[in-house]
């Protein structure tokens, strides 16, 4: 193919999708390189929608600093400009002047010569060209503003909201309802069309409250096609929408070309737990309490470094399926003896929000992983329907193994009714002198982890709600797997730790 030839095809890509048009764009108009990701690739089909009309409502939550902008606002509106020039954009974010910028930045993409080579008919009014409106020929145009900011005799097809609350303001109950009166009162009373138009909504997580956390507890969110991408998932996770599909490896960095495992542990560090559980693992819940601090949870070890084991698998029932509720959770954890001493170890945690039959399974899938451990399921929040569902899921399960030529299943469980006699806050507090002693490790690669320790490091014995499923779970494996001493101890409220044989009060 010729070099002219090369040039056409480009051009035609650029025309056909956002990440065609990305490409083309850094390539001729920026004239750097473009470090393209899966994630843009995903994000291309999600605007790509959004464009056609098929979506109307998308909220996208990632990491700061990670092209989120570039993509859904300079590159969204100039593609979808080109395509339909007489389309209008309001774009709003939580300062006049960084909304001018981009404002400014989209305009210098629009009037380049290289962006005519693929859009030709766009033509940009000369009577209507300021920083923060600019309209073309065809009066189309963008409209851009701050948080505050009047938005007075213009009506959008799109609306872009992006980051409508500083970093340095999340905190403040004030700036947050500021921030979010202004996207209910002002901004999305500028749809020109209420049916068919579209809004965007753009945010990395700073506070449970934030615009976007109230969006999601709103009667709207439904309407809202939520796209979440986080730093560091510890999980395989499939991304899909349209025509693209990616699977996302265990502990696979969000954008490793930006951001490798390095990079982000680096990031973890300097920014702190909480900070950095809410804007790059957009899980602004953690608060770090104290209770259980960083080096009470850095614990890790190999497989082939601990003592024979008993295992359990510990199985704690939400009370609902509400988003607000805890999630459901399957622990597996082992206790031995290790000089003399009790050792815990951490070595698997899943959870969700699942609905009880994909609850079932994935109990049989924590089985299967660990075929001689001991199953226990609490009898609250839904437990006694588990197990009567348990069996014959089993019994499907090992027909599937049978036919595989795999050993049936032969997992025991029980269902245990709470213990009344100490609080949860009690039996979570067990756990504190073991961490300190160094006798609770974590094993290496264990799955669930980073959502075990925000939720351990947000853990407060003082608060009445806490999220503290995936803790409770594993707090409650002493109760079947410590000596029945020990458990008198604890219910009479005076247990510290036990070392070897010595007991500390």
């Amino acid at each position: 193919m010729s070099e002219f030839a090369a040039l056409l095809a480009e051009r035609e890509l650029a025309r056909r999708t956002p990440l065609g048009f990305m490409r083309y764009s850094f390539k001729y108009i920026y004239g750097r390189e473009f470090k393209e990701n899966w994630h843009h690739g995903y994000l291309s089909e999600i605007f790509s929608a959004v464009e056609r009309g098929e979506l109307n409502r998308v909220l996208l939550n990632m990491p700061p600093s990670y092209g989120k902008t570039e993509q859904s606002a300079r590159q969204f509106v100039s593609w979808a400009l080109g395509r339909d020039p007489k389309r209008k954009f309001i774009y709003a974010t939580y300062g006049a002047d960084l909304s001018e910028q981009v404002s400014v930045q989209t305009r210098n993409i629009v009037a380049s010569p290289q962006y005519r080579g693929v859009f030709s008919t766009l033509k940009l009014a000369k009577e209507q060209n300021q920083k923060h409106y600019w309209t073309t020929t065809d009066g189309g145009g963008m409209y851009v503003t701050g948080t505050g900011g009047a938005i007075t005799g213009f009506h959008g097809d799109f609306l872009i909201v992006d980051d409508l609350l500083k970093a340095i303001d999340a905190r403040s109950r004030a700036a947050r309802d500021e921030a979010w009166d202004y996207y209910r009162e002002s901004i999305i009373t500028r749809l020109q069309d209420k049916k068919r138009g579209a809004i965007i909504v753009i945010m990395q997580r700073l506070h449970k409250d934030d615009p976007a956390g109230r969006l999601l507890s709103s009667d709207f969110a439904p309407e809202f096609t939520h796209v979440c991408l986080r730093g560091i998932e510890d999980e395989t996770k499939t991304y899909a929408f349209g025509g693209f599909s990616y699977e996302r490896k265990p502990n696979e960095p969000l954008f490793d070309a930006l951001e490798g495992e390095v990079e982000i542990e680096r990031a973890r560090k300097e920014m702190g737990l909480s900070a950095f559980a809410a804007q790059y693992q957009q899980d602004p819940e953690t608060i770090e309490a104290g209770y259980f601090d960083d080096e009470m949870l850095s614990r890790n070890v190999s497989l082939s470094d601990l003592p024979p084991l008993d295992i359990l698998i510990m199985v704690d029932p939400a009370m609902s399926l509400r988003e607000e509720s805890d999630d459901r959770a399957i622990v597996a954890e082992g206790w031995g003896m290790r000089e003399g001493a009790e050792l815990i170890v951490f070595m698997d945690c899943w959870a969700g929000k699942w609905a009880i039959d994909e609850f079932v399974e994935r109990i049989i899938d924590a089985m299967e992983r660990y075929p001689t451990a001991r199953t226990f399921i609490e009898g609250a929040g839904g437990g006694h329907a588990i197990g009567q569902l348990l069996p014959a899921a089993l019994a499907k399960r090992n027909a599937k193994r049978r036919a595989n030529n795999l050993p049936p299943l032969s997992c025991s469980f029980e269902i245990y009714a709470p213990d009344n006699k100490i609080s949860k806050e009690q039996k979570i507090g067990v756990l504190q002198p073991y961490y300190r002693n160094g006798q609770i490790v974590f094993l290496k690669g264990a799955a669930g982890v980073e959502e075990f320790w925000r939720e351990s490091k947000a853990y407060d014995p003082n608060k009445k709600h806490n999220r503290d499923n995936r803790l409770d779970a594993f707090a409650s494996g002493w109760r079947f797997a410590a000596p029945k001493k020990q458990k008198q101890y604890v219910e009479k409220g005076r247990l510290r730790a036990r070392s070897g044989t010595i007991w500390r009060f």
